[in-house]
């Protein structure tokens, strides 16, 4: 392997090590795709299904993007659109409504996939490269917030951004350009006002 391969190689683990985690407590549960059991539950059942649902179909051009949300109470609800601007909720495209559950679970595996490669990213910006870097990484990755909320993925995105928002602020301290700051904080907001806030005063 070249110098470029095995500098890469960190990162990588650090993203596929909570992956093969997830599908081994997956196998372990007999959670979809190994058994009849499912996170679709909760808000997942009640609402998720029917927004990446949504999204399958207009990412198919079966709907419209001016779709009113006004749904659930006659209460306007577009807010549930930003749920679906999580880069990985395109997998929707590759499954069909009754393999929903499956899919459910790899988008599930992702974001905690996503969470243990951002903080690896932060961790080594501030420490440098060390191997305990991809133990702790993949212990946050695994925190009992995202345990204990995998029914409801729309609360990972927070999680995922909040060591590049520190990172961010760490740049900014060392008189770097805002730029991952900026960028970073303000997805969070617009993906998930709610959890954006929460990352705002974390910053604060």
């Amino acid at each position: 392997m070249n110098n470029k391969s095995r500098s890469a190689l960190p990162y990588v683990a650090s993203f596929f090590l909570p992956f093969c985690l997830m599908f081994i407590a997956y196998a372990a549960l007999k959670i979809a795709p190994f058994g009849d059991q499912t996170l679709l539950i909760s808000d997942a059942q009640e609402m998720y299904v029917s927004d990446l649902a949504y999204l399958k179909r207009l990412l198919q051009g079966e709907e419209s993007l001016f779709y009113t949300f006004e749904i659930g109470f006659g209460m306007p609800h577009i807010g549930q659109l930003t749920y679906m601007l999580n880069p990985s909720n395109l997998i929707v495209v590759f499954f069909d409504l009754e393999h929903f559950p499956e899919m459910y679970s790899l988008l599930t595996a992702i974001n905690f996939s996503i969470c243990g490669l951002t903080m690896f990213i932060f961790l080594t910006s501030v420490y440098g490269k060390n191997s305990a870097n991809l133990i702790f990484s993949t212990i946050y990755a695994f925190i009992g917030f995202n345990v204990a909320n995998c029914f409801n993925y729309n609360f990972f995105v927070d999680v995922e951004l909040l060591p590049l928002v520190a990172l961010g602020i760490k740049n900014i301290v060392n008189g770097k350009a805002p730029w991952l700051y900026l960028a970073a904080l303000s997805f969070s907001i617009f993906s998930s006002f709610y959890f954006g806030f929460f990352l705002c005063v974390a910053s604060f």
